[in-house]
């Protein structure tokens, strides 16, 4: 069966029409952005079900812990 695959970065800047470090800056409110393109950049991303967890670092976040 195959795996529901989530929309990339890369896709999402595609769809917005903007480049991939504009997406990653509006995600992440950062500054350098203009109102519209953000909100430009935001309202594409729900359209397309984009999951804001997806900017991190994709790393699991597991601990081991070993006992002896």
């Amino acid at each position: 069966m195959a795996e529901k695959r989530g929309v990339t970065i890369r896709e999402l800047a595609q769809a917005a029409g903007v480049s991939i470090g504009t997406v990653s800056r509006a995600l992440k409110g950062q500054p350098g952005l203009s109102e519209q393109t953000r909100g430009q950049v935001l309202e594409v991303a729900q359209q397309l079900g984009y999951d804001v967890g997806k900017l991190r670092t994709g790393k699991p976040r597991r601990m081991l812990f070993l006992y002896s």
